[in-house]
């Protein structure tokens, strides 16, 4: 199983009390302080 997961990909698995659109997503884990890491390659962010 993964260990790290994008917020699409979360949003994806539409679980119970989880937004299932991105952005909602994101917004979440921001309010939460969800852990986070920074994303390898082209276009950076948080993953």
């Amino acid at each position: 199983m993964k260990e790290w997961f994008s917020a699409q990909e979360l949003a994806d698995l539409k679980l119970p009390d989880i937004p299932s659109i991105k952005m909602g997503l994101i917004k979440k884990s921001d309010k939460e302080s969800w852990k986070c890491r920074d994303c390898e390659g082209r276009g950076g962010g948080k993953k």
